[in-house]
């Protein structure tokens, strides 16, 4: 770094690296005239507006579609590609700890009343509000395509599995090539999905943070994301709630936050909305430990007709046949691999992939290919399928009606 540019900046440890804390106000300038004046992103929430789910809400989330994800308990933070000087410069824009503090009550239109939790869902308490001026810009190396060096604006939350293991989780395209980026849900998650597979190389020995994108999930997959993917996911304790949201702007962001000690205990318990039944021994019922109906009422609504349409569906008889051919489908979640029998139209399942040593080897099935017929035995513990090897040439999965 040049000599009459070192007052600019400060090294600091961040994440699992060493970065540059920026104190040029030029630059601080620069990235507020960008982000906050031009493309008007407010950054103690991004643009996002939150409520607690009731009952009432289902009207809304019926005549809307919206997607949903998990909640953390974190505040927004932002990474940010852009040309200083003609050279290509990411800069992670996080909230300072600082003592300035603006304690004005907050309404509720706003979308920030009370204490933040998760992807910034309130508590209903009074906070402190964070000042556009107590954030802080730390400048980094990524190797990102230097096509995206115009102006791109990423929302995210910064978390920490472990000492050795950061995370940067990103939720959201706020800019592209300098202008805000207003599109539906959808078309967001595609874009980000393209930038990650085709324009962004990670290098452990250059990033301070892993990136990853936050997934979002249909009404009818709910139930896997819920009990099946989330997980697999390294972050999976840190998780508060569920995120309902919506495709289209300018609507709220509808939060269901889990039942954990300390989080709203005037709100019901999650499993009052979304549960998992487990029969008892007692009454004698082999291979039950899935509800039928996995959803209670109060959600079950949300479910695509299709999805709630197949009632009771056929299950396998796990106890006379322990071990099953599938059909086994990768999708675009890490570690999440679909099961399908020969007469099913629908998948049977998500497979169990609890150690990171068959992670590993289920991934090395999938380098060359989207699918393999592989053999997978039962495990009751959590009554879920657990792959165990590609099956032989020829082989065909197994149909429901062998099965049952």
């Amino acid at each position: 770094m040049a000599t009459d540019s070192l007052k600019a900046f400060r090294t600091v440890n961040f994440g699992q690296g060493r970065a540059y804390l920026v104190h040029d106000q030029n630059i601080i300038r620069e990235i507020q005239e960008q982000v906050v004046q031009k493309a008007r992103v407010k950054l103690y929430n991004g643009n996002k507006y939150y409520k607690m789910f009731e009952e009432t809400d289902l009207q809304a989330l019926r005549a809307l579609p919206h997607m949903v994800t998990f909640g953390l308990n974190k505040r927004p933070g932002y990474l940010y590609l852009f040309k200083h000087r003609g050279r290509p410069t990411c800069i992670y824009i996080r909230e300072k700890q600082c003592d300035r503090q603006d304690t004005r009550k907050q309404s509720d239109t706003r979308g920030d009343t009370g204490d933040v939790k998760g992807d910034g869902q309130s508590t209903g308490q009074e906070r402190p509000k964070a000042l556009e001026k107590d954030w802080e810009y730390i400048m980094v190396r990524h190797r990102f395509n230097e096509s995206l060096y115009n102006g791109t604006l990423f929302q995210g939350e910064f978390v920490q599995i472990n000492k050795f293991q950061y995370l940067f989780l990103i939720n959201d395209l706020l800019m592209k090539r300098g202008r805000a980026f207003l599109v539906e849900l959808p078309e967001k998650i595609k874009q980000m999905q393209s930038i990650f597979k085709d324009q962004f190389t990670a290098d452990p020995g250059l990033d301070t943070h892993q990136i990853m994108l936050k997934e979002y999930c249909d009404y009818d997959q709910l139930e896997d994301f819920f009990t099946s993917y989330r997980m697999t996911l390294s972050y999976q304790a840190q998780i508060t709630s569920l995120i309902f949201r919506p495709h289209v702007r300018n609507q709220k962001n509808i939060t269901v936050v889990l039942n954990r000690p300390g989080f709203h205990r005037n709100l019901p318990d999650f499993e009052k909305y979304i549960r998992t039944e487990k029969r008892s021994k007692e009454t004698g019922s082999e291979d039950q430990t899935e509800s039928d109906e996995p959803f209670t009422p109060a959600l079950a609504s949300l479910v695509s007709a299709a999805a709630l349409a197949k009632g009771k569906r056929k299950k396998i008889n796990s106890e006379k046949h322990p071990c099953v051919f599938f059909r086994m489908v990768q999708t675009n979640k890490p570690d999440v691999y679909e099961l399908w029998l020969r007469d099913h139209d629908k998948k049977y399942g998500i497979a169990s992939i609890p150690t990171v040593a068959l992670s590993q080897t289920v991934q090395s099935w999938f380098a060359d290919s989207k699918e393999h017929i592989v053999k997978a035995e039962h495990v009751k513990t959590f009554n879920k399928w657990q792959p165990v090897c590609i099956a032989e040439d020829g082989t065909m999965a197994n149909s429901m009606t062998e099965l049952i």
